[in-house]
């Protein structure tokens, strides 16, 4: 495995990018992603934190202030509302009562995923893929990007090959 590394290095260098930290992005930016070029989706997501500062306000936006917001990323009608749906479903500490300091002005549960930076990837990975729209390649996205855990993004035709 040493040796195969180290191929891998010599032809491709060592990454540079360290994890950023902000699992809700990624998971947003990666929805976006679908069925669209890299440019269009980030278009899309600058104008939806232009639009939306925080998740919270995402999640709670009417669904055609969300839709105008990513419309340049393409599929905006139904990216709009899979990104609402993934919001609400994070809602709270892993799916259950907001912990305390968790909560938002208004009561509503204030989005956040900092758990899995020290959680096991399995159990990351199954709390993300149990969200709604969200497989295996989006929640590898997530946990690598994010927080370099250890999980491998692969696109469904890798899984057949």
């Amino acid at each position: 495995m040493a040796r195969i590394r180290q191929r891998l290095r010599d032809v491709y260098g060592v990454p540079c990018a360290p994890p950023h930290g902000d699992p809700l992005g990624e998971l947003v930016l990666t929805v976006l992603s679908q069925s669209t070029n890299d440019r269009n989706r980030d278009v899309a997501f600058l104008r939806l934190r232009e639009r939306f500062p925080a998740w919270e306000a995402v999640r709670d936006a009417p669904v055609e202030e969300v839709e105008a917001a990513i419309q340049p990323g393409g599929l905006h009608v139904q990216k709009s509302r899979r990104i609402q749906e993934v919001l609400r479903a994070c809602g709270g500490d892993r799916g259950g009562p907001a912990p305390e300091g968790h909560v938002a002005i208004g009561g509503t549960p204030r989005l956040d995923l900092s758990w899995m930076r020290d959680a096991p990837v399995a159990e990351s990975r199954a709390f993300l893929c149990a969200l709604p729209g969200v497989g295996r390649k989006t929640a590898a996205c997530v946990l690598l990007f994010a927080y370099g855990l250890r999980d491998v993004p692969g696109d469904t035709h890798v899984g057949r090959v």
